[in-house]
């Protein structure tokens, strides 16, 4: 039985589609987050933001009550204006936020120096703030670079 036309392109139009498929989404992919941050995801970010302001207000009222750590209500700081970052898209606003991270690093390294300093915690510890900083600091300049 001899096949028609159809039947032998099949094949290859099923291959032609899926390479499309894929074209297509290596492409938009590629894209920067600007351009594909819909209006979910950025619902989702708002969210995460309240949340973490709440969480920032919770964890200050109990640190000024002595129950949480300075360390704590620093990192929970940190997080806050990560997602803040994330929506952010004015340079200024960006780097703004990348200040305010690096001053919050830079105190929580005093801090843990001091800590260091009176044993009551190990140099790793100091060394893992040091680094954190200088990511926060990397970013800093980053920004810096992209709005000039």
């Amino acid at each position: 039985m001899q096949k028609s036309g159809f039947d032998m392109r099949w094949p290859a139009l099923l291959v032609l589609a899926l390479v499309l498929v894929v074209v297509t989404h290596r492409e938009s992919a590629g894209q920067p987050p600007e351009t594909v941050v819909t209006g979910e995801i950025e619902a989702l970010q708002r969210q995460r933001v309240d949340t973490l302001r709440q969480l920032v207000d919770e964890l200050q009222v109990r640190h000024e009550h002595g129950i949480v750590a300075d360390d704590v209500l620093i990192r929970a700081n940190h997080r806050l204006l990560a997602a803040e970052l994330d929506l952010a898209r004015e340079p200024a606003e960006r780097i703004d936020i990348c200040r305010r991270q690096l001053d919050l690093f830079q105190h929580l390294e005093a801090l843990t120096s001091a800590r260091f300093e009176t044993e009551t915690i190990p140099h790793s510890d100091v060394l893992e703030i040091q680094a954190e900083r200088m990511l926060v600091e990397i970013q800093l300049l980053k920004e810096q670079a992209a709005a000039e």
